[in-house]
C-alpha cells in the first residue's frame, strides 16, 4: 500500500517517535484494517531516516512509503495528497 507522509504542524496523524514530527497521511487505500497495519511500518520508517540526523530536517517535507521513483500521476496516494512534483524522480 502507497502512503504519502507530509510535514505538519497542525495534523496529527502520525508522529515520528524521535524528533516529535508531526506528518499528514494520505492512505491509497481506505480500509482500516490495512492502515492499522501500515502504521507500524510508517513509524519504523520514520525513525530509520535518523539514522545520522536526531533533528527534524531527518524527514523531507513530502515523502512516499514505500519510496516512489515514478510519475506522482500513477501514485493514489501522491494524488490523494496534491504531492509536488519535485517529490519524484523520473521513472
Amino acid at each position: 500500500m502507497q502512503v504519502l507522509c507530509k510535514a505538519s504542524t497542525m495534523a496529527t496523524d502520525i508522529q515520528c517517535s524521535v524528533c516529535g514530527q508531526y506528518f499528514q497521511v494520505f492512505w491509497e487505500r481506505t480500509n482500516p484494517t490495512e492502515r492499522e497495519a501500515a502504521r507500524e511500518e510508517i513509524l519504523a520508517a520514520l525513525k530509520a531516516q535518523h539514522t545520522t540526523n536526531r533533528g527534524t530536517d531527518a524527514h523531507g517535507a513530502c515523502f512516499n512509503l514505500p519510496e516512489w521513483n515514478g510519475s506522482p500521476k500513477y501514485s493514489g496516494a501522491a494524488l490523494l495528497g496534491n504531492a509536488p512534483a519535485t517529490t519524484f524522480q523520473a521513472a
